[in-house]
């Protein structure tokens, strides 16, 4: 994702948390998967399993959930998070292309549009369980219905 890679001082992980409406303002926006919360990044990931992205969303049911996610880190991002902090939204799916169906991978200043694999997030090698969670992923692909 082009931050540097060096160990935090503390992360902070929140699930399927709201944040206000990045058209509105207004309170129960965009339900995040999963937020992870260093002093280097702010990371908005978008979960999928064998689901597309949900389009026809925001004010005017014109944008999609990615769209979303963008748009509020370049409104409120430094607003709400500082100046420091690069500002990611991550696709995790199984063919790593949630981001591509919404909007390409770019890089923009401190904010980056990134896609991951399934596969890739369970091949972290820090986790002191990977061996059990590749396990696990292998189980579900064989397991999970079709789409």
């Amino acid at each position: 994702m082009e931050i540097n890679s060096c160990s935090s001082k503390a992360t902070h992980i929140a699930l399927w948390r709201r944040i206000p409406h990045p058209d509105t303002l207004v309170s129960g926006g965009p339900e995040i998967d999963v937020i992870l919360q260093t002093e280097r990044a702010i990371i908005f990931c978008e979960a999928k399993w064998r689901s597309n992205v949900g389009r026809a969303q925001g004010k005017d049911r014109s944008k999609d959930q990615i769209t979303l996610r963008r748009e509020f880190f370049e409104k409120y991002g430094e607003v709400i998070y500082g100046a420091e902090p690069h500002f990611v939204v991550l696709g995790i799916s199984l063919n790593g292309d949630i981001i591509q169906q919404g909007e390409p991978q770019r890089k923009q200043g401190r904010l980056c549009l990134r896609d991951i694999t399934w596969d890739a997030i369970c091949d972290i090698e820090g986790h002191p369980n990977a061996q059990e969670v590749r396990s696990y992923l292998k189980w579900k692909k064989q397991n999970s219905i079709q789409a």
